[in-house]
């Protein structure tokens, strides 16, 4: 959506920017995980319901933010939204660095939710505002692949800067600090996000269709939190392994997220806007399988493979589709959805399946809740081919103008 008579920026530069970008987004999703255990070790005496909330507090602060980043994207540039909310998390980070107090480092958690509501949003209508139309399935497959790529290193290098003290994980909040940097010095500022007309109120930045889309990622989620809360456990029940098992497959499946966001554009030019239903289903596919693997510790390696690979598509084309039913000034708004929808159902995902699997299957062990995620994740798969046919069939109207789904150029 790059316009040709607005300051224009190479393309290696924006892949830079992209992949740094998606390091800071993996910071934010990965949180402290990797340091949980040191941390507790070091605060003896705090209650371990304080421990983990240092991962689930920014949550509410993100729910916030994602909504206010949509009205600020239409008074401050992109450049600014994504300077100000990544250096505000490269100083959130920095600071347990230097100041090894719990209290600290809870407030600075906390505090982090507002990059996380800010950045998310914003880091899509940066690729959908620089690149060419032509281009941005493939730069949002870049920002997937850094993201999860980022999430490797921070697990490995992270996990053993902290390993004994915890503090020192922080120090790659440097990088954090650098991206903020090279955004200011390298993204040329062209201004916030207008609509064309004034007239069309609230449905210039948000259309009852883009809803239904900013839905789709947190449907995602309901069972992708399943299986990140239980394959852990369902390792030690079914064949006696340990974190260092559970890391294993953990990686195989983040090394083929990195390989199919890579391929991302490629998967959009075949299979258009079906591409997200088609990857739920893939991805309840590899739930079913893993359901199925209590005996069988090769099928749970597959099952990684699978699940990996197809969930790297999900989110970032389910926004790019949901982006494409606003007008421009409306994406980070549409996004500041997609935030709330997949915290919700993050937060409530865990309560659903359980719920569900005990209700059919007697219990809420873990094989029986990924049958129950794999049967979800299908039906959530053909709603969406189901609705892409239907936007296809009843284009979005803003203002008089079409807007389509990225394919009807």
């Amino acid at each position: 959506m790059s316009n040709s008579n607005e300051k224009q920026i190479s393309m290696g530069v924006l892949l830079v920017l992209n992949l740094l970008i998606g390091f800071v987004i993996s910071n934010i999703n990965l949180g402290v995980a990797p340091i949980l255990a040191t941390i507790a070790g070091t605060y003896p005496d705090v209650a371990k319901s304080s421990i983990q909330g240092l991962m689930t507090t920014p949550s509410y602060l993100a729910l916030a933010f994602g909504l206010l980043a949509g009205v600020l994207n239409t008074k401050f540039s992109v450049k600014k939204l994504l300077a100000v909310g990544i250096s505000w998390f490269a100083v959130m980070g920095l600071v347990p660095l230097f100041v090894t107090d719990f209290t600290v480092l809870s407030i600075c958690r906390i505090l982090t939710g507002f990059s996380a509501g800010m950045v998310v949003p914003t880091s899509v209508t940066f690729i959908m505002s620089y690149y060419p139309k032509e281009k941005i399935a493939t730069a949002l497959g870049i920002q997937t692949a850094a993201v999860t790529g980022g999430q490797i290193i921070v697990n490995m290098l992270g996990g053993k800067l902290g390993a004994v003290q915890y503090n020192k994980f922080f120090m790659l909040y440097f990088v954090v600090a650098v991206a903020a940097v090279c955004i200011i010095l390298l993204l040329p500022d062209r201004g916030p996000i207008k609509a064309k007309k004034a007239e069309g109120g609230l449905k210039q930045y948000f259309t009852w269709q883009s809803l239904v889309f900013a839905v789709f990622p947190g449907l995602f989620w309901v069972g992708y939190t399943a299986y990140t809360s239980n394959i852990a456990f369902f390792i030690a029940q079914y064949f006696a392994g340990d974190a260092a098992m559970t890391g294993t497959v953990s990686a195989i499946g983040n090394v083929l997220s990195v390989i199919a966001g890579l391929l991302l554009g490629t998967f959009h030019k075949k299979f258009k806007n079906n591409l997200t239903g088609i990857c739920l289903l893939g991805l309840a596919v590899g739930y079913g399988i893993l359901g199925f693997a209590t005996t069988s510790y090769a099928l749970v390696v597959f099952s990684q493979m699978v699940i990996g690979f197809f969930m790297a598509c999900v989110i970032s084309h389910s926004r790019l589709c949901a982006s494409s039913c606003v007008i421009p000034a409306g994406i980070t708004l549409v996004n500041g959805f997609c935030t709330i929808f997949i915290n919700v159902f993050k937060l409530s995902a865990n309560h659903i399946l359980n719920g569900i699997s005990t209700a059919v299957f007697g219990n809420s062990d873990p094989a029986p809740v990924f049958l129950v995620a794999a049967v979800l994740t299908a039906i959530f798969g053909v709603l969406w081919i189901l609705y892409v046919a239907y936007i296809n069939a009843h284009p979005v109207v803003v203002n008089g103008e079409e807007l389509h789904l990225p394919e009807a150029k």
